[in-house]
């Protein structure tokens, strides 16, 4: 396969170049995150000298295997800690072009997964999008998210893979021009763990400043973690490893295996199956984050930002449908799992909803809306008063008896054109099993191209679409992706009006 060089500020790059469509793998964005540079922010990569070699995908970073293998498949990969670099999809001949970049964070509850994993390909958002599209690698679970304050060099302590995700915006603002980008029109689009980072992004001052717009796909927007909470994890990592706070440095020195197996043992200790809210993530450290979202977001911190926000009809089905350790539970278990004055109350109403179902079913059906469908929507009412907004619900389903139904995930190889790289996964999706592919084809270009016209200008319409307006709290619309695609007012409002009573 012929070469394609650019420059960037590091040095050469010589990507592979096939049909129109250039590719880099394993770019570096920051230096190693190794030896004094674990647990700690990000720092500039040094460069190197001559052409380097942009054509194998960078690691993976390192991680215990993903909760939802059995829903939506597996691609193996290499991992190792070097692994903060990007995969960059870029239109070619990029000389002249100021192409829209759209930079996509992928989803795992920040412990698993990678950018650079082919079920996140941004080759045809490229090709028939004519973006840049670019996936980000960054650091995962107890490496990424331990909360070490008393740990030298470590600033405050915590968020270290959030603090990759601008360390990545900053360097993607500084060579986008080399891959034929605009720096000035970029596009963060995120799913699950991605798009819950999105959030966090917007409430940033130091990263809304490096993109333009945002997409949050089923975003696991979230209160932080209190630095109590933090504390007491990190206790429970470092007892699993045998050392004790005065030692907290030795956590430098620690082979990443058993990094990973004291990041699992805290989570066996602190998590419950009932609970899929993830053990390592993003803390309130009062430097990086400050406040719970959407506060920030609704005083206007990301004013300006144009978003797009939506989640599947059926998110969490993913986690809980066929799960044993839910089959047994009650509604006051239920009650007491979604906490709240009215969670009895709310329970209830479910059930009456869904008669027949499992509790597998029911306790989805309760945590979608409570996880996923309502924190979207208070964040849409957030960002809705500062920019255009526009929200969707994704409801295809391979089929009427789909276990899983609309899954979280299912909407990924939509967005991304690529359900072949899908079907080659060594643990194909079962969340696809049974769809009709002539179908899903229309579908997914409806939304891949509703993707890029949004990256491109702020509005997702296009001729292959039904009229998508802007949502607002007054006027709430919506569009619904499915096998016939439409357009929606107040799709939301009976769910609403259940949790609120």
């Amino acid at each position: 396969m012929a070469a394609a060089v650019v420059s960037t500020a590091q040095g050469k790059l010589s990507g592979a170049l096939g049909k129109d469509l250039a590719v880099f793998r394993g770019v570096p964005y920051a230096a190693p995150p190794v030896g004094p540079l674990r647990f700690a922010p990000p720092q500039p990569h040094p460069g190197w000298a001559g052409v380097r070699d942009a054509t194998k995908d960078g690691p993976a970073p390192p991680q215990l295997p993903s909760r939802l293998e059995r829903v939506v498949g597996r691609v193996d990969i290499t991992q190792a800690e070097d692994c903060l670099t990007l995969t960059i999809f870029a239109p070619w001949p990029v000389e002249g072009a100021k192409r829209p970049v759209m930079v996509f964070f992928h989803g795992g509850a920040w412990m698993s997964g990678a950018g650079s994993l082919s079920l996140y390909s941004g080759a045809e958002l490229a090709r028939d999008g004519g973006v840049v599209a670019i996936g980000v690698n960054y650091r995962l679970g107890a490496l990424g998210y331990l909360y070490v304050p008393e740990l030298k060099g470590a600033g405050s302590g915590a968020n270290f893979g959030l603090l990759d995700h601008v360390a990545a915006l900053e360097w993607i603002r500084a060579n986008a021009a080399s891959f034929g980008g605009d720096p000035g029109n970029v596009t963060l689009f995120g799913q699950s763990a991605g798009g819950g980072s999105i959030a966090s992004l917007m409430e940033m001052p130091a990263a809304v400043k490096l993109f333009r717009r945002a997409i949050l796909q089923s975003a696991a927007i979230m209160p932080y973690v209190k630095p109590e909470e933090g504390t007491r994890v990190a206790d429970e990592v470092l007892k699993a490893l045998r050392l004790d706070r005065a030692r907290v440095s030795a956590l430098r020195e620690v082979p990443v295996p058993q990094i990973l197996d004291a990041q699992r043992a805290a989570m066996m200790a602190v998590s419950s199956p009932a609970d899929p809210t993830p053990v390592y993530r993003m803390v309130r450290d009062g430097k990086t984050l400050s406040q719970d979202p959407p506060a920030a977001v609704a005083a206007g911190s990301a004013r300006g930002i144009d978003m797009m926000i939506g989640t599947t009809h059926d998110e969490v089905h993913a986690f809980f449908v066929g799960n044993d350790a839910i089959a047994g539970m009650d509604r006051a278990a239920m009650a007491k799992a979604l906490r709240g004055a009215r969670a009895a109350a709310v329970v209830d109403t479910y059930a009456k909803r869904l008669p027949g179902a499992t509790a597998q079913t029911l306790f989805a059906a309760l945590q979608t809306d409570a996880m996923f469908r309502l924190p979207s929507l208070r964040f849409a009412e957030a960002q809705g008063k500062h920019a255009r907004t526009y929200v969707y619900r994704f409801d295809w389903k391979p089929a009427a008896e789909a276990p899983y139904g609309a899954a979280h995930c299912i909407e990924l190889p939509f967005v991304f054109g690529n359900f072949a790289d899908w079907d080659a996964a060594p643990l194909p999706p079962t969340m696809l099993k049974g769809g009709d592919r002539a179908a899903m084809t229309r579908l997914s270009r409806q939304m891949l191209q509703a993707w890029a016209a949004f990256a491109k200008s702020g509005d997702p319409n296009h001729s292959g679409l039904p009229k998508w307006e802007p949502w607002s709290r007054a006027n709430r619309r919506s569009l619904v992706f499915d096998a016939e695609s439409r357009a929606a007012n107040n799709l939301d409002d009976e769910i609403e009006a259940i949790w609120r009573g």
